[in-house]
Parts: structure tokens; sequence; C-alpha cells
């Protein structure tokens, strides 16, 4: 396993990276190592999973549909040393009924998906050591968690965005593959617009977050997330160094 700046390259995965090292509005950065935001790990090797325990990434959220998790089972699961949570977004086993447009998608999650997100905050509250959290392509539900979570910790706007712009890349050679053969139920210019990864569409949740809440903390509140959990996180990203004491 090799860093190259905040990418973390792992064999069979494209888009692993820390949340640490991102500005705050103090000045400070974000804490290191304490969580990673990714792409599938469904088809990683044992010694990669030995690298994420040895890395102390020992909290794993997958938010995926359970049909996904079906299709790519997660290694984590059952796998002694790690503490596994699915917590799926939506409701049901389907994301064929997605709104015509990206951004309407992410309007969709913020505003019907909170419960879901506060229980996500809650289980990165309570890990004793890093969180690693994970959909298909660490694009779209990963993306969205992580603006919470960079939120909560005081990051600036232009750097949450710039960290969500930073997936186009990573897994450009996977959204090659998959408009090759799109699904049969979905229109195919439509679906590529699906996985692009623009910052513009990643603002209107900040936007909408802002605008209907005030904050980030008042929507996780509201959502039913308790004021210790949010604390706990904001801890976790605001000190300085990282989680093994380096």
């Amino acid at each position: 396993m090799a860093h190259t700046k905040r990418h973390i390259s792992i064999a069979h995965m494209h888009n692993v990276r820390d949340l640490g090292g991102l500005e705050r509005h103090d000045g400070r950065q974000t804490a290191r190592n304490v969580f990673w935001r990714g792409d599938s790990p469904h088809a990683i090797s044992t010694d990669a999973i030995r690298d994420f325990a040895a890395a102390r990434m020992t909290t794993v959220i997958d938010l995926r549909q359970p049909s996904e998790c079906s299709v790519h089972p997660n290694p984590f699961l059952h796998h002694d040393g790690f503490s596994y949570h699915h917590v799926q977004l939506f409701a049901g086993d389907t994301l064929q009924n997605l709104p015509e447009t990206l951004q309407a998608f992410y309007v969709a999650v913020i505003a019907q998906c909170g419960t879901p997100l506060a229980h996500i905050i809650e289980h990165c509250a309570a890990a004793p050591a890093g969180v690693f959290f994970h959909c298909q392509l660490g694009k779209d539900r990963t993306g969205i968690l992580s603006a919470i979570l960079l939120l909560l910790a005081g990051v600036t706007e232009a750097s949450i965005l710039e960290d969500y712009a930073l997936t186009a890349d990573r897994i450009r050679d996977l959204t090659r593959e998959l408009t090759i053969n799109p699904p049969a139920h979905m229109n195919p210019q439509r679906y590529r617009d699906l996985l692009a990864t623009h910052p513009s569409t990643l603002y209107v949740v900040l936007e909408h977050i802002r605008m209907q809440h005030g904050s980030v903390v008042a929507y996780l509140r509201a959502a039913g997330c308790s004021a210790s959990a949010i604390t706990r996180v904001q801890a976790k990203l605001c000190v300085p160094n990282d989680i093994h004491g380096a």
C-alpha cells in the first residue's frame, strides 16, 4: 500500500484517499488517517486487508444497496479485527428510479436520507480507530458523506469541492468501461451524465444544507444525531496530528 499525497494506492481499488490534510477555516488541516473514503473493496487481497488493519482503518461503513453487496460481497464482513456496518441510504434494493439529473439526486439524498446519515455519524463517533467508508465507485454516496464530515471539521467549501473533483481522474477508466454497456433501463447519455464528477454537482449539497438548515450540525441534529456524536467526530477530524499520535 502506497500513499501519494492524499491518495492511497491499494491493488484492485481505484479511488481511496484520506480526508486528512484539507484546509480548514482556522488555517489548520484536517487530521490524517482518521477517515478514508473509497470505492468498493470487493476485489482486494488478503494482503490489502492486512494493510487496512495496519493503518488502523478497522471500522468499515458500506453505503451500497443490498443488490450491490450481493454481487460484490464485502471482504470485511465477518473478518476478525474489523467492525463492519452496512448502512444503505435508500430503502428498497434498487437505484433505478433516480432523479433525472445528478444534482437532483444529491439534493434528494440530503432531503430524504438524514436518518441513515445520522446513524453513520454515530458509527464514526463510536469507532475506536480509523473509519473507511465507501459505496461502489466512491463518487456519489461517498462524496456526499465526505462533504458532511468535512463540513463538520470546518473545511472550506473550496477544499471540499476540490476533494470531490479528484474522483474524476481516479475513476476515469472505470467510467469508460461502464459507459460501453449502460444499463438497459437507462438512456446512454443520461447514464454518462450520472457518472460525471463536476464540483457544481456537490455544491448543491452545501447550498441546500446552508439554506435549509443553516449548518451541517443543525441538519444532523434534526435527523436525530446526538450532539455528543457530532462533537466526537469533530474532535477526531480537528486534532492536528494523526490517529497514531505521530
